[in-house]
């Protein structure tokens, strides 16, 4: 976590307690955290998607080649 102390002055002019302004800050860090997790797809969830997909996407080939079928980059 950023010191907190270098952002008081942008809120200045808000009519709150110090507690509640370190309480802004620290929502406000944590919601651009997750903008960036999520622009780099290091958030869980969608790790947890991308292994999902990748699981039943497997799966989906293993069936079709136990069926007989033969994938076009394997003729």
């Amino acid at each position: 976590m950023p010191d907190l102390d270098q952002y008081l002055p942008y809120l200045e002019s808000l009519d709150l307690s110090k507690a509640e302004k370190y309480a802004l800050i620290e929502v406000v860090c944590s919601i651009t955290d997750r903008f960036v997790d999520m622009a780099f797809r290091c958030d869980p969830t969608q790790q947890a998607l991308a292994s999902r997909e990748a699981t039943h996407k497997n799966a989906f080939q293993d069936s079709v080649k136990s069926l007989g079928f033969k994938n076009s980059s394997e003729t």
